[in-house]
């Protein structure tokens, strides 16, 4: 008897699994795609029998380690499916959660199954058993190997875009290096490196295009270097030798990293110095009494500042991030301070009197702040007037005049964001705040709804590119045009022999091909990579390794500022793909440790 209810049991939560997971599906059921399809009894025969198998691991702590994580992974595709394809997540809707918790049967399965099944996988290809690892030095031939590699196998793309992909920002901050005042709409220090090499080592060059190469190359060997350092931790950590020689692949010959080593954009420097964030914090966890090493400690302090400088809300990332570790290991906590105040003390002086004489000028602050109440704001007004009050809808149109203009922008603030009429915020803040607090308070659905859509990216990894409702591009190929006289464009050439190459990445750019390849492309979707810090942080939770977080925190904080950024581009996302291996070296270092606490 009670082998049949068990059955049961199993039958029941199997069939809700497939009915959630057929709504995860893109677009599947408009045209019946899972539902009335043969597919429909495959698919049940995989859920049934990952659910059997997941029910022999019931233990508690585990169950409420992977249940908040499966229910957040099913709303997301849930969510995120409802969004692209009918324009609204349907949130309101009890047929949305009851597909959400029946996804969640499923996924809470292959979590519970995955968590347990870890160590297994691992100790299968672990050739050195983990009580016998200890730390060993950085060995520097091994680390300028690698970076050798990296960079050698990025020069065809390099010469296939030479000198270099030259974004749209890079114009205007070559114009406000030319004029001496320097916007500190991006981050000053960025701008004089590249105003140098373009402009200046340029002229004295004879060419823009030789000093655009001359910066290109320098970002080229720094990113390259702090790939190197990471594959240099993975084999201090002793990381077997066939996942490290997929990490090297990983950097070695995915498309992006080429593309981004070579765009001038700000985000690759930060990228860069993230890594080495990330390699020294990752460090520090696995030897901790590497912070006595004084010069260790300028140096992790060194390039936390620099971290800090290349982005603008670098420092919003590590200051909380900083304060978990002092938190979470107690035998660092002076030391980790002591870093937190340099930080603090370095950062307040450069971005005050260095900055002021360096001729930065302060850009307007408030527009940037008000990326996601402007559209939620716009889309309340455009989708549900009806629930707003003349006076509200006068407001919304006094604020944002393009509030209009929402139904085609819906992935990009851009366009909603820069008409805000920020002196009319300034002169009355709280006026702004209570308009925008009363209008979510009566349509939190349209509210969620624009967030959900702005940020989609980051957390629906089956996003398609390029959005329909954003002008950007997922990433840049092509260099800047020449729009106005004024701009400094270096002119770009593919190399002889290099032209079908160059024809290769402008296809994979701007018509997203990789999206054709099954798994492949997940190696490239934004959503994919917050999913699995995710799933870190719960298997670090589930085996009570709390200071394994400390690392982790950075990726989480720097993931929590792009929720509120105004588009999802892969190069704002690009750090947390850098940093990725250093994650799976973190992911060794948990399930090594739950495997001596099984032993």
């Amino acid at each position: 008897m009670h082998y049949k209810v068990h059955r049961t049991k199993i039958f029941l939560m199997s069939t809700a699994a497939l009915y959630g997971t057929a709504a995860m599906f893109k677009g599947a059921e408009n045209e019946y795609t899972i539902s009335n399809s043969i597919f429909s009894v495959l698919l049940f025969i995989v859920i049934y029998m990952v659910v059997r198998k997941a029910d022999a691991y019931c233990d508690k702590w585990l169950v409420l380690c992977t249940t908040p994580l499966a229910i957040f992974f099913s709303a997301c595709l849930v969510l995120g499916n409802n969004l692209l394809f009918e324009g609204f997540t349907n949130i309101h809707l009890l047929q949305t959660w009851l597909q959400t918790a029946g996804g969640a049967v499923f996924v809470s399965s292959i979590l519970r199954i995955l968590f347990v099944k870890l160590p297994e996988l691992y100790s299968r290809l672990e050739s050195e058993p983990p009580e016998k690892s200890s730390p060993v030095p950085y060995d520097m031939r091994l680390i300028l190997r690698d970076w050798t590699l990296i960079f050698i196998a990025w020069l065809p793309a390099f010469l296939a875009s030479f000198p270099g992909i030259y974004g749209y920002d890079s114009v205007y901050q070559t114009g406000y290096y030319v004029r001496d005042s320097i916007s500190l709409h991006h981050p000053l220090a960025h701008t004089y490196l590249l105003g140098f090499c373009v402009v200046t080592l340029g002229k004295f060059l004879g060419s823009i295009e030789i000093g655009m190469a001359v910066y290109s190359i320098v970002q080229m060997l720094l990113l390259s270097l702090a790939f190197a350092f990471s594959c240099g931790f993975l084999r201090k950590i002793h990381l077997p030798e066939i996942i490290r020689e997929a990490v090297l692949i990983f950097y070695m010959f995915l498309p992006t990293h080429a593309i981004m080593s070579f765009s001038s954009t700000k985000d690759i420097l930060y990228s860069a110095l993230f890594v080495a964030v990330l390699v020294c914090v990752a460090q520090i966890v696995f030897e901790s009494t590497i912070l006595l090493d004084m010069r260790f400690l300028i140096l992790f302090s060194f390039v936390c500042f620099m971290n800090a400088i290349f982005r603008n809300q670098g420092i919003y990332v590590l200051i909380p991030a900083l304060l978990i570790g002092v938190f979470l290991l107690s035998g660092c906590r002076k030391r980790l301070l002591g870093v937190l105040f340099c930080l603090f003390v370095s950062f307040a002086i450069y971005s005050g009197p260095i900055t002021k004489l360096a001729g930065g000028v302060e850009a307007d602050p408030i527009r940037e702040m008000v990326s996601v109440p402007v559209v939620q704001l716009s889309r309340t007004a455009v989708y549900v007037p009806e629930d707003l009050t003349e006076d509200e809808m006068t407001a919304i149109a006094n604020y944002i005049p393009n509030y209009e203009k929402y139904p085609g922008e819906q992935g990009i603030s851009d366009v909603m964001k820069n008409s805000f009429r920020s002196d009319l915020f300034r002169e009355n803040p709280q006026e702004f705040i209570g308009l925008w607090i009363r209008v979510g308070l009566k349509c939190p659905a349209a509210y969620f709804d624009a967030f959900a859509r702005l940020c989609i990216g980051l957390w629906y990894p089956d996003m398609n590119e390029p959005d329909s409702e954003a002008y950007h591009p997922y990433w840049e190929y092509h260099s800047s045009i020449q729009r106005e006289p004024e701009w400094i464009i270096p002119q770009r050439t593919a190399l002889k022999g290099f032209e079908k190459l160059s024809d290769y990445y402008a296809n994979m750019t701007y018509n997203n091909s990789y999206q054709k390849i099954p798994v492949i492309s997940m190696l490239y979707s934004s959503g994919f990579y917050v999913w699995m810090m995710l799933i870190l942080i719960t298997y670090i939770c589930y085996i009570r390794e709390v200071e394994l977080l400390f690392p982790v925190s950075f990726v989480f904080f720097l993931w929590l500022t792009l929720l509120l950024g105004p588009v999802v581009l892969y190069r704002y996302v690009y750090p947390i793909v850098a940093v990725m291996p250093i994650l799976i070296g973190i992911l060794v270092m948990a399930v090594r440790r739950k495997i001596s606490e099984q032993t």
